[in-house]
């Protein structure tokens, strides 16, 4: 039960057990469809769906007192004396009070369309489609917590166990007690021209006005055509080989303003005690404001796809290659520290990604009883930063003082930044008298973030009434920073720092002395000149910090699922008076390996998942805001593997 490992690092196990935080959720979620036909050529349609979810939570530590003699245990760890902590021996650690928080919120999400419909044959072979609505979304939450510090009674969560009342503020310095309220109102229409049903036209367009962005509304328009050979061209009707081809280009522009919290462009000030002076209550202004005039990120994307179906379906090929422009990219940046804020959320310059993707579904072999369907994809994409605001070259996103993430003009985002190891023509480390690596001042490229490519499979079997699935991906030419691997450095957890360089001294692999000006000779010297505390200063003082150190490769191999069904005969399951019973068994993420599963494992040795991030991610490329992935922190949960059971019954 103790509460470190060592001075630095928490106990996970004690953290499982005596670190708490508990959630439970009653969902809501109504739909309300209705329509009314006027004629065969117009109908309306009004949609629109509820969704309230409310949860009572409570998070929890029962505290731990560093500093008591070895004699002061008890057979459960606890004090009874003093009740506020847990008391332990002074094995090293560091003491942290008890506390409790209870969470009460509610959320209430509305979502409507109504929509009038239009469809009318113009000619013989020139049908006409027209779609004219309104949109209106209303995000209402309320949240409520209560807490404190230092439990009476340890192990007794409740609010009258609370001896030091506090309110509490969430990470970036919002009250928790609060209520908002974002809405979004559109108008949109959608015209469809279809010709002899094998080319089309589609055009869209929406008017939108969202109540976190100041000032007008904002309009987004697209249009896309499509068209079927198969279906156009007389020599390919009845194809035997190519039995389905269409080819399509879209050009789409979208607005987004989800980097912009509600209210947020018009905080002008905090409540805060001991201002300005004393215990008075007073007013700062924030440190982390948004600009007021923020406008919404913008994308613009030009795409053509291909899809092609041979043999009746048997092999398929879908591919799309695309090219999207975002301007007033929306980021929280930091600011000059005399200007009295950290950062400010703003509109900061542009960037370009461009992307090729490829899907191939083939079916190897089909009889009655047993079909073997093979889905794979490959996609990749490059996202540049074209432009920053205010003539910035680059742009921090997170950082400490040897490494970081950066949105730099002319290079691929995220870029992976930070302190490297002087090196020779020839590649080597090159190290000083002492046998230490020379580092850069400055920060330098490390890689990128996001991977090269992505591989996906997906192979589904299907015999007599069962069906086993599995789906798998590979990603690679990425890297990421561990903060699990930095403390590792630190505490003389590594392979490099071990038993033998403790005692002999480490010597840097592939380091080199520059024994004359553009000469360089093999280096022989030991860290420190050698001995224990040499490399323990070494490991712990520069190996952890020089950014270079810390980069490990993002290269993994994952299951994603495993899932085997069943489907019970028909005649049996009508016999019942139902129509379909099918039960099953899956896992999710049940396997995953770091590293070329071909040429070997990378240098992360289970340090971290190299899709754990401490911000958004990359789920949407266009975008940079808060997506400084790449950084793998000790605060986040790691990936979870769960296994599931189902059954699913039609009436």
């Amino acid at each position: 039960h103790q509460n470190n490992w060592t001075v630095y690092a928490y106990n996970p196990y004690r953290l499982l057990e005596q670190v708490r935080s508990n959630k439970k959720t009653n969902l809501f979620n109504g739909v309300l469809s209705t329509g009314y036909e006027f004629n065969k050529h117009i109908s309306v349609n009004y949609t629109v769906n509820s969704q309230i979810n409310n949860l009572i939570g409570d998070d929890h530590n029962d505290g731990i007192n560093v500093g008591a003699s070895f004699y002061d245990f008890t057979p459960y760890g606890y004090n009874y004396a003093g009740n506020t902590t847990e008391t332990y021996a002074d094995l090293g650690g560091q003491s942290q009070a008890s506390y409790f928080f209870e969470t009460k919120s509610t959320r209430q999400n509305l979502y409507s369309d109504l929509i009038v419909n239009f469809n009318y044959d113009l000619t013989k072979d020139l049908n006409f489609k027209l779609n004219i609505g309104n949109n209106i979304q209303d995000n209402f939450y309320s949240v409520m917590r209560q807490g404190g510090t230092n439990l009476d009674v340890a192990g007794f969560y409740h609010i009258s166990n609370v001896l030091s009342r506090e309110q509490p503020v969430s990470a970036n310095n919002r009250d928790f007690n609060r209520t908002t309220r974002l809405r979004r109102m559109a108008g949109f229409y959608n015209v469809d021209l279809g010709y002899k049903d094998f080319l089309f036209l589609n055009t869209t367009g929406r008017l939108e006005q969202t109540s976190n962005i100041k000032g007008k509304s904002f309009f987004y328009p697209s249009v896309g055509v499509s068209f079927l050979p198969t279906k156009a061209i007389e020599s390919l009707k009845g194809n035997k080989v190519l039995s389905y081809a269409k080819l399509s280009g879209n050009y789409v522009i979208n607005g987004n303003t989800t980097a912009v919290p509600v209210y947020e462009t018009n905080a002008l000030a905090t409540a805060s005690t001991g201002f300005p002076y004393g215990n008075l209550p007073g007013f700062n202004i924030t440190t982390n404001p948004t600009d007021t005039e923020i406008k919404p990120e913008i994308v613009t994307t030009k795409e053509l796809n291909a899809s092609l179906g041979f043999f009746d379906g048997r092999i398929s090929i879908d591919a799309s290659v695309y090219q999207a422009n975002t301007k007033d990219l929306i980021s929280r940046v930091t600011t000059s520290t005399a200007s009295g804020t950290v950062n400010k959320n703003t509109n900061i310059g542009s960037l370009v990604n461009k992307g090729f993707e490829i899907d191939v579904n083939l079916i190897p072999l089909k009889t009655k009883d047993f079909s073997w369907n093979l889905r794979a994809s490959y996609s990749t994409f490059r996202t540049t930063i074209e432009s920053l605001s205010e003539g910035n070259n680059s742009v921090s996103l997170q950082q400490n003082n040897f490494l970081g993430i950066f949105a730099e003009v002319g290079q691929e985002f995220p870029t992976l930044k930070g302190t490297a190891y002087q090196r020779s023509p020839a590649g080597d480390i090159i190290v000083d008298a002492n046998g230490f690596p020379l580092r850069t001042s400055t920060f330098e490229n490390l890689g990128r973030t996001t991977p090269d490519y992505i591989l996906n499979f997906t192979n589904t079997f299907n015999y007599k009434g069962f069906a086993l699935t599995a789906v798998m991906d590979y990603r690679t030419g990425h890297v990421f920073y561990s903060q699990q691997f930095s403390r590792l450095s630190a505490f003389g957890y590594l392979e490099e720092s071990a038993s033998q360089s403790r005692e002999v001294g480490y010597v840097v692999p592939n380091s080199v002395v520059q024994s004359s000006p553009g000469v360089y000779t093999p280096n022989s010297n030991p860290v420190g000149n050698g001995g224990y505390s040499a490399t323990l200063n070494y490991f712990s003082g520069r190996f952890d910090r020089t950014g270079e150190s810390q980069v490990l490769d993002a290269t993994a191999f994952r299951i994603r699922e495993i899932a085997l069904s069943y489907t019970l005969p028909s005649k049996l399951v009508k016999s019942a008076g139902l129509q379909t019973v099918r039960v099953g068994v899956n896992a999710r993420n049940p396997f995953v390996y770091f590293g070329n599963p071909f040429k070997g494992k990378s240098n992360n040795l289970g340090y971290a998942d190299p899709e754990a991030s401490n911000t958004v991610g990359i789920t949407s490329p266009n975008s940079i805001a808060t997506n400084a992935t790449g950084i793998a922190g000790l605060a986040q949960y790691p990936a979870s593997r769960t296994f599931g059971f189902n059954i699913n019954v039609t009436f």
